[in-house]
C-alpha cells in the first residue's frame, strides 16, 4: 500500500479493489443516489485502511491538508473526476465562510487503455497560449464527425444555400468570390455569428456587388472574416455566409427580404462559427485574446472590477492550460500491461456552469440582440471565447476543450434557456423545470431585453427569425409585436429596470416594451431596456393566476411585409373593468361633471420626482403601488385610467402566502394608462404607463374597486 500523503503514488490496481463506505461511493451512481460528501482527514483515513480509490481522492487535494478537519470534499458521479472543495474559515466570533473552488483528476486524453477506475476523466491541455491556431481544426473536425456520424437532428438534411454566398474554395487561393441567386441548391455551408463593432467592415452596396462577384482579396478582409474563411475551409466547407457581405447593405428592399430569412439562414446551416471574443472584425476570433470579457457594468474596463474578472476568467488560470496540471501519480492496470499517469488540475468558481456558461456569457458577442437569435437558432454552433473553444448542438449538448463538459451528465449540461429553446425546436423539450411553451417564450423576451443593438430599429427584426421559427414548430398563432395573441395577457404583465423613455420613433404599440428606448442608468447612463416577467424567474413576485379581461380585437400592421418584422402601427381592444384616478391638484373639472362616481382623487403624483415606482393614495381609502415604464408628468396626464386585466398569487420569498386554509391571496393586475389626448378626457385611444402588482387592500375591498359594467379599451 502506498504511504499516505505522499506528492506521488504508485498503485497496482487489484482486479477487484476492496469494498469502501467513503467518499469514493459518490462516484458510484447506483450507491447513494451517487453522491457523497465528506471532511478531508474522513477521506485520509479510508484511504490509511486500503481504499486506493479514497487514496486518489486525497491525493489530489493535498494542498487542503493542513486544513484537513475543516475541508469537505463533494464527490458526484454525473461530474466525472470534479470534486468541489468547501473550506469552513472562521471569521468572528460565531461565524463561519465558506469558500469554494475545486480540482479534478484526468490523464490525458488518448491514453489507452484508460485508468481503471472510471470516474478519472480524460483531459484535454494545450501548451500555451498562442497554440490555438494549430489546435483547433482537428478539435472541430473530431466533434463535426462524432455529431455527423451518430446524430441526426444535428445538420439539415437536403439544406440549401441562401441566396448570396461566398465561395472560399481553397483551390482559389487567396481571392473569396461572392455568388448571387443559389438559392435552391443544395450544399453544405457555414454562418458566421460576429459583432460588426466600430471599426469599419467590407460590405456589399448597389456599387460594388459586380465587383464583389469578380473577387475580393483574401488580405483585404478584415481578421475575423479572414479567421472565418479559415475554419470553413479546414473543416472541408465551400461556402460561407457572412451578413455584410451577403447582404446588399443600401438596399431597403433586400435587407428586408433577406432579413426575413434569417431563421433558414441560420438554421440550416451545417455549422454556425461564433466569433465570440471578437468585439469587432478587426479583432479576429481563431487566436486567443486575452483578456476579451466585458463586464456587465463596463463604466471603468480598466478598473478594479474588470481586473479581477481578467485574473479571474484567463487563460493563464484556466484548466486548460498545460503548466496548471500537477503529477500526482500512476496507476498500473490490473495485468500489469499498461501503467496511466494521473494528475490534478485546478477548477475555478463554484461549479462547471461558471467556468464555461459564465465565462461565456461575458463575452462581447453574447450582449448583441442580433446574436441572441442566430445562437438560438443554430443546430449547432462553435464558439471561440478567450479561454477555450465551445461546442453545442441539438443532440450532443454542450462540449469544451478542456473537456469537463464532455463527462457531465447531458440533463445537466442543458440547463439554460438558450440551450434549452434550442432543443425545444426539434423535441418535446420547452424547458428545464415544469413551464409551458408561452411562458418559455416570456423568459426568451426577458433574456433578450438589454442586448446591445447598433440600430434600435432593429430590436424587433433581429428577433423575427426565433417568431417565424417558434410559430413554425410551436403552432403559436398571431404575432403582435414580440408578442403571441393567445397569451398576450400575461405578456403584457412585464416590468422593466428603470425609467424608460418611450421612442421618438414609433417601434412597437405602448403594450410593447419594445416601444421603450432607453433607461436612465446609474450615473446618468443610457442603458438598454431591460424588462421582467414575473412567472419566469425564480424570485418573482407573483404569478397570474386568473384573466380578468378579453381580448377584443388585436392588430399591428408590418414595416414591409413580414409578419414578425418592424411595426407601423398597432392596437389592441380589451373589454374589462376600469378604474379611474385624478390627481388631487387638479382643477380641470368644473360644475356638472361627473367625477365623484366616476374618479377616484389621488394624490403623491409629483411633478418633480421622477421614481420609478410610486405608492398613490387615494384619501384613506386606499393605497396603490404602480410600477412606472416612463415619468408620467401630472400636468400633462392629470387622469389615469387602470384596466384590470387579471388576478395574481402573492408570494413572499419562494413561498405563496395563504389567505386561508384551501385558498389563496389574490390581488389585481392592471394596466395603468393615460389618454393620447393632451386634455386627457377619456374618449378615443390611451397608451399604456406603468402596472399595478400591489394594493393596501385586502382581496375583497380591492376587486371592488373595478365595479361597475365592463368597459371598451383601446390600447395604441
Amino acid at each position: 500500500m502506498p504511504q499516505i500523503g505522499q506528492n506521488y503514488f504508485t498503485i497496482d490496481w487489484p482486479q477487484n479493489p476492496r469494498p469502501c463506505t467513503g467518499c469514493c461511493q459518490g462516484a458510484d451512481p447506483d450507491v447513494a443516489h451517487g453522491f457523497r460528501r465528506s471532511w478531508l482527514r474522513d477521506i485520509r483515513e479510508t484511504a490509511r485502511r486500503g481504499c486506493y480509490k479514497c487514496l486518489v481522492l486525497y491525493s489530489s487535494c493535498l494542498e487542503y491538508a493542513s486544513n484537513a478537519s475543516s475541508t469537505e470534499i463533494n464527490v458526484h458521479s454525473s461530474y466525472a473526476g470534479a470534486l468541489r472543495v468547501v473550506r469552513f474559515v472562521d471569521n468572528e466570533p460565531g461565524e463561519t465562510d465558506r469558500l469554494y473552488s475545486g480540482v479534478q483528476v484526468v490523464f490525458p486524453v488518448g491514453t489507452m487503455p484508460p485508468p481503471p477506475w472510471k470516474y478519472i476523466s480524460p483531459g484535454r491541455k494545450s501548451e500555451r497560449v498562442e497554440a490555438r491556431r494549430d489546435e483547433y481544426g482537428p478539435l472541430l473536425r473530431s466533434w463535426l464527425d462524432a455529431c455527423d456520424s451518430g446524430y441526426r437532428k444535428c445538420a439539415m438534411e437536403g439544406a440549401k444555400l441562401p441566396r448570396r454566398v461566398l465561395d472560399v474554395d481553397d483551390q482559389l487561393g487567396d481571392v473569396v468570390y461572392l455568388r448571387r441567386d443559389c438559392s435552391g441548391e443544395e450544399r453544405r455551408y457555414v454562418a458566421l455569428s460576429h459583432c460588426w463593432g466600430k471599426s469599419p467592415l467590407p460590405q456589399t452596396t448597389t456599387l460594388n456587388i459586380d465587383q464583389h462577384t469578380q473577387g475580393i482579396r483574401f488580405d483585404s478582409l478584415p481578421k475575423s472574416y479572414q479567421d472565418a474563411v479559415t475554419v470553413t475551409r479546414t473543416i472541408g466547407v465551400r461556402y460561407l455566409w457572412i451578413d455584410s457581405l451577403c447582404i446588399v447593405q443600401d438596399s431597403t428592399t433586400d435587407w428586408e427580404t433577406e432579413s426575413s430569412q434569417m431563421a433558414q439562414i441560420y438554421n440550416h446551416a451545417y455549422l454556425i462559427v461564433a466569433a465570440s471574443q471578437a468585439s469587432d472584425s478587426t479583432c479576429g476570433f481563431i487566436d486567443r485574446i486575452e483578456p476579451c470579457l466585458e463586464l456587465e457594468d463596463d463604466d471603468d474596463p480598466k478598473g478594479q472590477a474588470s481586473a479581477s474578472i481578467e485574473r479571474e476568467f484567463s487563460w493563464e488560470s484556466s484548466s486548460l492550460a498545460a503548466k496548471n496540471w500537477t503529477p500526482i501519480g500512476q496507476i498500473r492496470n490490473p495485468d500489469a500491461s499498461t501503467t496511466s499517469q494521473i494528475f490534478r488540475r485546478p477548477l475555478k468558481g463554484y461549479s462547471y456552469r461558471d467556468r464555461h456558461h459564465y465565462p461565456l456569457g461575458l463575452t462581447p458577442l453574447t450582449k448583441r440582440a442580433w446574436a441572441f437569435q442566430e445562437n438560438l437558432l443554430a443546430r449547432r454552433i462553435v464558439h471561440f471565447t478567450p479561454l477555450e473553444i465551445l461546442w453545442e448542438c441539438v443532440e450532443c449538448g454542450l462540449k469544451c476543450e478542456c473537456m469537463e463538459m464532455d463527462y457531465t451528465s447531458t440533463s445537466d449540461t442543458d440547463f439554460s434557456l438558450v440551450s434549452a429553446t434550442r432543443k425545444a425546436q426539434y423535441t418535446d423539450l420547452f424547458c428545464d423545470r415544469d413551464a409551458d411553451a408561452s411562458s418559455f417564450w416570456r423568459g426568451l423576451l426577458s433574456r433578450y431585453s438589454g442586448l446591445r443593438l447598433t440600430y434600435e430599429s432593429d430590436r424587433l427584426p433581429a428577433l423575427s427569425g426565433l417568431a417565424k421559427l417558434w410559430h413554425e414548430t410551436k403552432g403559436a398563432g398571431q404575432y403582435l409585436a414580440g408578442f403571441w395573441r393567445e397569451d398576450i395577457l400575461e405578456s403584457m404583465t412585464w416590468k422593466v429596470e428603470g425609467l424608460c423613455r418611450r421612442s421618438e420613433e414609433y417601434r412597437a404599440p405602448s403594450w410593447s416594451p419594445f416601444s421603450l428606448d432607453y433607461a436612465d442608468g446609474n450615473n446618468g447612463r443610457r442603458e438598454g431596456v431591460s424588462f421582467e416577467y414575473l412567472d419566469v424567474h425564480v424570485d418573482y413576485t407573483s404569478v397570474m393566476k386568473q384573466r380578468c379581461a378579453t381580448v377584443v380585437d388585436a392588430r399591428c400592421e408590418p414595416v414591409a411585409g413580414d409578419l414578425t418584422g418592424a411595426v407601423r402601427a398597432g392596437f389592441i381592444l380589451l373589454r374589462g373593468r376600469v378604474l379611474r384616478w385624478v390627481n388631487q391638484r387638479d382643477d380641470t373639472f368644473h360644475e356638472g361633471q361627473e367625477t365623484s362616481d366616476r374618479y377616484d382623487r389621488i394624490s403623491d403624483l409629483d411633478d418633480t420626482d421622477k421614481q420609478k415606482t410610486t405608492w398613490i393614495s387615494a384619501g384613506d381609502r386606499y393605497r396603490v403601488k404602480v410600477e412606472w415604464d416612463i415619468w408620467v408628468d401630472p400636468n400633462k396626464w392629470p387622469i389615469l385610467t387602470l384596466i384590470l386585466i387579471g388576478a395574481s398569487t402573492r408570494i413572499a420569498g419562494a413561498s405563496i402566502i395563504p389567505r386561508r386554509e384551501g385558498h389563496l391571496h389574490m390581488e389585481p393586475i392592471a394596466m395603468v394608462l393615460v389618454s393620447t389626448q393632451m386634455n386627457g378626457t377619456r374618449d378615443g385611444a390611451f397608451e399604456r404607463v406603468g402596472m399595478v402588482y400591489r394594493t393596501s387592500l385586502g382581496e375583497e375591498d380591492m376587486f371592488r374597486l373595478f365595479t361597475g359594467e365592463e368597459e371598451e379599451i383601446q390600447i395604441v
